[in-house]
C-alpha cells in the first residue's frame, strides 16, 4: 500500500492530496510532470556549475525519492524520502553524505506500521539530525514520525496526534539547536480538515502547538518551517478558500509564546518552502496560478521582519511552467533555490540568477537544498524513478 500519491502541480496538487489522498510523494509519475517544464539546455561547453552525485537506490525498490536534505557540516550531509517496494508499499528512506559518497542508513519502523515516509530533516550538526514524516498502520490510520540521528544510527521520538485526528502529517522540521526543533504539518478528522498544526521538541519530548486560523473555515496545511533561533520561526503553506482562485499562500510566525498569520504578497497560491537567516530575513519559495487557468510560474518571496515582498526571478528560457520547491539561505545575502527541471536559482544580495545544472535524460527534479556557505550546497530529488542529489561546489 502507498501511504503518498504522485506529486501534483499547484493547487490542484494540494487539494487533491486533501480530498482523500495523502502527501505528495516525489516519485512516481513525478518525471512525466517534470518533463512539462524542461526547458533549452545549456550551450555545449559551457561548464556546469552542479554536479551529480551517485546515490544508492534501496533493495528491491521500484521508485525512490529524496523529500529532504540538510548539511550539518560542509562535508556531512543527511537526506530523507521514501521508496516504494515490490508490493507498492511505501517506506522509509535515509541516506548520509560524508565528503566521499551517498550511502543508505537503516530507519526503524515502530511496531504496528505498516509503511511511511520522510518530508523533512534538520540537522545542528554532523551527528545531530532530526527527520519527520508519517506512519501508515495496520488499522489504516496514519499518524505522525519523527526519529533522530545520533551520527550512527536513527532512533524513533514519540509524537503526539491532534485529538480525534484520523490522519496526521509532519512535513517540514526546524531545529534551532539541539534541544530545539519545530516541526509543522497538517492534520484532518471525521468532521474536519485541514488543518494545520506544529510540534516543538524540547529536548525531552515532542509537544502539540495550536497554529492560528487562516483560510476558509480555518482549512489550511503548513509543509515547510525555519527557525533561525530559539522562540522564532517562520513557517508556509496553503490557505483553502472557497473556490479555487480564492485559495492562496500561508505564512505564520512564531514568537516564543503564539503563532501570528503574516500575510504574503499576493497573488501567491503556494509556498513550498522558507529559509530564514534572522527573525527580519526570510525567503520563501513558490508557485502563483493565473486566475482563470494557465500553467504556473514560479515564484519568490522575500521577509524583512514587517512585510513580504514579491522578488523579481528569472524565468528558464523555453519554460512552459515553472516552479521552486526548495530554498535555504547560507546569509542574508546569499541563498539558493531549487524546482523541477531540474532548476536551480542563486540570490546574491541583488538579485537572482539561473545556475546552470545538469541534463538529464528524462528531466528530474530538485525538491530540496541546503547550503552551508554561499559556494557550498546539496540538493536533491528524483529522476527516473531513482534518487537524485546534485552538489554545487
Amino acid at each position: 500500500m502507498s501511504l503518498l500519491p504522485p506529486k501534483l502541480c499547484g493547487v490542484a496538487r494540494v487539494t487533491h492530496r486533501l480530498a482523500g489522498s495523502t502527501r505528495r510523494l516525489h516519485a512516481i509519475g513525478l518525471v512525466a510532470l517534470a518533463v512539462g517544464a524542461l526547458w533549452a539546455t545549456p550551450a555545449a561547453g559551457k561548464p556546469a556549475s552542479w554536479s551529480i552525485q551517485v546515490t544508492p537506490t534501496p533493495n528491491g525498490a521500484t521508485s525512490s525519492s529524496l523529500a529532504g536534505v540538510s548539511c550539518g557540516a560542509p562535508r556531512t550531509c543527511a537526506a530523507v524520502g521514501s521508496f516504494l517496494d515490490v508490493s507498492g508499499t511505501q517506506m522509509l528512506l535515509a541516506e548520509e553524505w560524508k565528503g566521499v559518497r551517498w550511502s543508505i542508513k537503516s530507519t526503524p519502523k515502530p511496531s504496528g506500521a505498516t509503511g511511511g515516509n520522510f518530508n523533512g530533516v534538520s540537522c545542528v550538526s554532523s551527528q545531530e539530525c532530526t527527520a519527520v514524516g508519517s506512519l501508515i498502520n495496520s488499522d489504516g490510520s496514519i499518524v505522525t514520525l519523527a526519529e533522530r540521528w545520533n551520527g550512527r544510527r536513527w532512533l524513533i521520538r514519540s509524537t503526539p496526534n491532534p485529538p480525534g485526528a484520523m490522519r496526521s502529517y509532519l512535513d517540514g522540521v526546524s531545529c534551532a539547536s539541539s534541544r530545539y526543533c519545530v516541526a509543522v504539518g497538517y492534520f484532518s478528522s471525521s468532521s474536519q480538515g485541514p488543518v494545520s498544526f506544529a510540534e516543538r521538541w524540547d529536548g525531552r519530548r515532542w509537544a502539540i502547538q495550536d497554529t492560528a486560523p487562516a483560510g476558509f473555515e480555518d482549512r489550511n496545511t503548513l509543509s515547510k518551517v525555519s527557525c533561525p533561533y530559539r522562540r522564532s520561526c517562520m513557517a508556509v503553506g496553503v490557505a483553502f478558500g472557497p473556490t479555487p482562485d480564492s485559495t492562496g499562500a500561508d505564512s505564520q510566525q512564531w514568537d516564543g509564546a503564539n503563532w501570528q498569520v503574516r500575510r504574503v504578497a499576493f497573488p501567491v497560491r503556494v509556498l513550498n518552502d522558507v529559509s530564514c537567516t534572522l527573525p527580519a530575513a526570510c525567503t520563501a519559495v513558490g508557485k502563483n496560478f493565473p486566475v482563470g487557468g494557465g500553467p504556473p510560474t514560479l515564484v519568490i518571496e522575500r521577509w524583512d521582519g514587517t512585510s513580504w515582498a514579491i522578488q523579481s526571478a528569472p524565468i528558464p528560457p523555453g519554460a512552459f511552467q515553472s516552479d521552486l520547491d526548495g530554498v535555504s539561505c547560507a546569509s542574508k545575502w546569499t541563498c539558493t533555490a531549487v524546482g523541477p527541471g531540474p532548476l536551480a536559482e542563486h540570490w546574491n544580495g541583488r538579485g537572482w540568477t539561473i545556475q546552470i545544472t545538469p541534463t538529464l535524460p528524462g528531466g528530474g527534479t530538485l525538491n530540496s537544498v541546503s547550503c552551508t556557505t554561499k559556494k557550498k550546497c546539496s540538493a536533491v530529488g528524483s529522476a527516473s524513478g531513482a534518487p537524485l542529489a546534485e552538489r554545487y561546489s
